[in-house]
């Protein structure tokens, strides 16, 4: 699947990039990771917790803090992977499940699929030491425990220390849908004032003026934005009805109008917009 979205997006030269939100971050992360290792040493990895990317074609895992270790997988890879294992915290993947894995056409799952382990993020004091080895850093920064959207909670996102270039995503699984049951991180004393007067008109759902105003949002997902380079990206693009996905252009029209770079993607589909 080859998706052009490093230029389409204008992120060619964003060095460190942190995705938050929720409906796929993992699997574009590890999309751009693909196309940016084919020029520039590509580091993947975490400051929360992440699936191990072990079934990723052509990665090299580092799993501990140790800069030689990193060092010598870049000599056979541009595409490395670092993060800490959990005990105790294997997941099995299966054909039913929504699981990152398998949002990629090349990789199968099934009823008999190994456990796959969980990453926690290393230091930040390691991250720090090691940024220059490679010449692209992404990093995932927020959980959203599988919902398809989210709002950040306390402490939440982490970027990776000298992140340049933030990428908020949303699930466009969860149109039409209540609020309460795929939005991670409402809350009965959420403030939002304007997720909740998007929320009110539509009688608690999801709707394309909801995910609008959490996606550009300083309550939303660019929380603790102010210097980096900031993008939107809707994934899940196949679960589009027809008005559905004409109601989405306008509202990625409205957001291009207010001068940040949006897409409408689907990883599955190769689809971009």
């Amino acid at each position: 699947m080859e998706l052009s979205l490093l230029s389409k997006m204008h992120i060619e030269d964003s060095r460190i990039i942190t995705f938050v939100g929720a409906g796929g971050k993992t699997s574009l992360m590890y999309s751009l990771g693909k196309e940016m290792s084919l020029h520039h040493k590509t580091l993947l990895t975490t400051t929360t917790h992440i699936m191990e990317p072990r079934d990723l074609p052509g990665v090299r895992l580092v799993t501990n803090e140790n800069q030689e270790q990193l060092v010598t997988a870049f000599q056979n890879s541009r595409l490395v992977a670092l993060g800490i294992p959990l005990s105790g915290a294997d997941r099995r993947i299966t054909s039913g499940d929504p699981g990152f894995l398998s949002n990629f056409s090349d990789i199968s799952t099934g009823q008999n699929a190994a456990p796959v382990p969980k990453w926690a993020s290393p230091s930040l004091s390691f991250l720090e030491q090691m940024h220059a080895i490679p010449e692209r850093i992404l990093c995932e920064g927020d959980g959203s425990r599988r919902l398809p959207v989210k709002v950040p909670r306390a402490g939440e996102p982490v970027f990776y220390p000298g992140t340049d270039t933030v990428i908020g995503v949303i699930g466009l699984s969860c149109l039409g849908c209540p609020a309460e049951s795929c939005l991670f991180g409402r809350t009965p004393d959420l403030d939002f004032p304007a997720l909740h007067a998007a929320l009110q008109k539509s009688g608690g759902q999801m709707t394309p003026e909801a995910l609008a105003v959490i996606a550009l949002s300083q309550n939303g997902l660019k929380k603790n934005v102010t210097t980096q380079q900031y993008r939107v990206v809707f994934n899940q693009a196949d679960c589009l009805s027809g008005k559905e996905w004409r109601d989405m252009q306008k509202t990625v029209q409205k957001i291009r109008d207010n001068g940040t770079y949006c897409h409408i993607v689907s990883l599955k589909k190769g689809i971009i917009y």
